[in-house]
């Protein structure tokens, strides 16, 4: 679900810092307040990437809506600031899209202007610290093609992960080991960097399995990289959402929960707080596109095979923030560089990395730990972290914008994967009148996921 930039900052630090936060469409919508009773073809658990899409597709196919979000903004990991200097927009959550049908129709259905993004191609100034130690690291970038020619060639192998977790039986072998053997086996270690900073947020990435990674990593990817990756020309991710809002604005209920639901045969029935009052929500169908967590979906009723499905998933903690930290060297990155470990990968929890913005000395710092951490220990962290890189006589670091992309990177094991799991995942759809999409579906790509969300509700039947 969207992050709430209010909550974390408080409107007197926005006020403050002189920096403007998007909002679309404001902190509640018109039927908050209008009807203790809502009636519609469809209930949207999530206003972000699916959600959303899900929504904007059911109202062209003529359907009604209503979308519980629990945040102010949709968007779920679209996090974006303006700079009140030059009014352009720093994109500190999702930065690109993959060039693919679904998203150059879904931009064109929003009226959204793209234009080609290319990542990685001009460098710049790359500077390779140990946060472990407070000191930059001398390292010379590897030649990566020939590792990552090898990497596609096994990629390619599996072109049915771009629709979902889809594997023959047996599980092909390579899929379910650790990424670290999968990396010694085809000579991939030169491509490490790149790869991991794409898959930032799945904690240890030597030891997710390999399948994970294919499916962050992907096909997809690797042709954006040579041909590039689709944006709004605005600069504004955030658009996506300003313009679905146009939509379906008058059908979100923002800053809400469900706090009890009924998924019965002839459909679903929600208790839902709102800022203005309990709602009660009839619905013929319901789509959950929130991670699915035992906790996330306690309110929902789960029988008990759903909760043994759903309470096999791991997750990680993954955190993006704005921080202004005067007294840096001048750089176009700073990667996380740890001598000391395989592939020179940092151990987490720690900082991934970090990229100025066009704001002076405010910095984009991701954040990374194999479990959820305390919103308060990760920010000391990376003050802790940052403060040895500044200049003796520089103040220390203060969070602009903060934003938990937690529960992140939703994985199981290598037994669950080779005993049928996805398979009993995917049987889910429909039972009790409920359907299910996001990351843990399918994958952390807004594009693969506009694609698996399209085709679930052109299922739906009604």
């Amino acid at each position: 679900m969207a992050s709430s930039f209010v909550r974390a900052l408080g409107l007197s630090m926005i006020s403050f810092l002189g920096i403007s936060m998007i909002f679309p469409g404001g902190s509640c919508c018109s039927i908050c307040g209008k009807h203790e009773d809502i009636t519609r073809d469809v209930c949207i658990i999530g206003g972000g990437s699916s959600g959303t899409y899900a929504a904007v597709r059911l109202r062209d196919k003529g359907k009604s809506v209503v979308v519980i979000e629990q945040d102010e903004t949709l968007g779920g990991h679209t996090d974006t600031l303006i700079d009140p200097r030059t009014k352009k927009a720093i994109n500190f959550g999702v930065a690109i899209f993959d060039d693919l049908d679904i998203t150059r129709e879904y931009f064109t259905r929003l009226g959204i202007k793209y234009k080609d993004t290319f990542f990685g191609n001009d460098p710049g100034v790359k500077l390779y610290a140990n946060f472990q130690t407070g000191k930059i690291v001398d390292h010379k970038t590897s030649n990566m093609s020939a590792a990552l020619t090898s990497y596609a060639m096994q990629a390619m192998k599996y072109p049915e992960l771009e629709k979902g977790f889809i594997f023959s039986d047996p599980v092909p072998e390579d899929l379910v080991i650790p990424f670290s053997k999968f990396v010694e086996k085809y000579d991939i270690g030169d491509a490490l960097e790149i790869i991991y900073t794409y898959c930032q947020g799945y904690g240890d990435l030597l030891e997710r399995l390999t399948v994970y990674v294919l499916k962050t990593f992907d096909l997809a990817v690797l042709n954006d990289l040579k041909n590039g990756f689709l944006n709004p020309a605005s600069g504004n991710n955030n658009e996506i959402y300003d313009k679905a809002m146009e939509i379906i604005g008058s059908d979100v209920l923002f800053k809400s929960r469900v706090e009890d639901a009924e998924r019965r045969k002839d459909g679903v029935k929600l208790t839902v707080k709102t800022p203005s009052g309990r709602k009660t929500i009839h619905a013929k169908k319901l789509i959950i596109s929130i991670p699915p967590t035992l906790h996330n979906l306690r309110p929902f009723g789960l029988d008990e095979n759903e909760k043994s499905i759903f309470g096999q998933f791991k997750t990680t903690g993954y955190y993006t923030s704005l921080v202004r930290v005067p007294g840096l060297p001048k750089f176009d990155s700073m990667t996380n560089y740890n001598p000391d470990t395989p592939y020179n990968l940092p151990k987490l929890p720690d900082i991934y990395w970090i990229t100025p913005t066009i704001i002076p000395d405010v910095y984009d710092v991701k954040y990374g730990s194999p479990r959820a951490l305390r919103e308060e220990d990760v920010k000391k962290d990376i003050i802790r972290k940052l403060r040895p890189f500044q200049d003796a006589s520089a103040k220390d670091a203060e969070f602009v914008a903060w934003s938990s992309h937690t529960p992140f990177g939703a994985t199981v094991s290598r037994k669950a994967i080779e005993s049928g799991f996805y398979k009993k995942l995917y049987s889910l759809q429909g039972r009790h009148n409920t359907y299910w999409t996001g990351s843990a579906f399918h994958a952390h790509n807004s594009g693969l996921l506009w694609e698996y969300t399209k085709n679930l509700v052109d299922t739906l039947g009604i």
